[in-house]
């Protein structure tokens, strides 16, 4: 059984997002170059990024230029493959995340104001490429 995740404070959360985003800009900076750009379009061409959108596909490129097939922990678990034990993720993108449950049956319970349903949200998600899995 896994150890629950230890809850950030505003002030981590707050840092922790704005290091977030700076490696996005940094991400989008190296695209501006001519040689950033080569090396942007050499990842694109490789197989199962495209799946990835344009701004995950740029911090792929900039986390790990080598990557060929990216995936997260359970997605390569359901395709039969296991990450390596001790593994630890080079790359993270954005995915996105769903009002919990409880928040939007309390926004039912509340009266389903359209201007205050709860929305989804992007957090950075580790992914694993496929030199950190066992076949």
């Amino acid at each position: 059984m896994s150890t629950p995740r230890r809850r950030l404070t505003e002030a981590e959360r707050t840092e922790q997002r704005a290091r977030d985003r700076e490696l996005t800009v940094r991400a989008v900076e190296q695209l501006r170059s001519s040689a950033g750009w080569q090396r942007w379009l050499q990842v694109r061409g490789r197989t199962g990024l495209r799946r990835y959108s344009v701004r995950n596909q740029l911090l792929i490129a900039l986390q790990d230029p080598n990557a060929s097939r990216v995936a997260g922990f359970r997605a390569w678990l359901t395709l039969g493959y296991c990450v390596r034990k001790g593994e630890h993720a080079r790359v993270r993108v954005w995915a996105r995340c769903e009002p919990s449950r409880k928040k939007v049956q309390a926004w039912r319970d509340a009266g389903a104001i359209p201007s205050e349903k709860p929305r989804a949200f992007y957090r950075l998600e580790a992914v694993f490429d496929t030199l950190s899995r066992d076949v």
